[in-house]
């Protein structure tokens, strides 16, 4: 019984490991995704604005303000993110160029293998898509 135990958690370690591998050999899976979801998130929400009516009942979670107001909001957001991600990747890769050329190209390979990466760059790009879609 042990021995079946073991064998089982082996199996559900290395399929865990296989799919962490396959994320992280391909650097635009997870941000890709996540900027999906957040162009599906904010459909969702538009729809359901829609569904409520314009001057019907507000949602007890949005925003309050009218609509000028909230296209301000969302596109000085979006203006935010976009500088914030395009100066930091900048940056990133500037640096990483001049690391690669002093030490090894392995470098490259580890940050666009790092998972925690390719979650910011995720969470900034589907913010930008986030905010456009309700801009617009």
């Amino acid at each position: 019984m042990r021995l079946i135990s073991e064998k089982l958690r082996f199996d559900v370690y290395s399929r865990v490991t296989r799919k962490l591998d396959f994320c992280r050999n391909r650097p635009w899976l997870i941000p890709t995704l996540m900027t999906a979801g957040a162009a599906l998130v904010a459909f969702v929400l538009a729809e359901l604005r829609q569904v409520r009516g314009a001057e019907g009942s507000p949602l007890p979670w949005g925003y309050r303000g009218n609509g000028n107001g909230a296209h301000q909001v969302l596109s000085t957001i979006a203006s935010a993110t976009a500088t914030i991600a395009v100066t930091i990747y900048t940056i990133t890769i500037v640096a990483l160029a001049l690391a690669s050329t002093q030490f090894a190209p392995r470098i490259l390979r580890r940050y666009m293998g790092d998972l925690g990466g390719q979650f910011v760059q995720g969470y900034f790009i589907g913010l930008f898509t986030y905010c456009l879609y309700l801009v617009y």
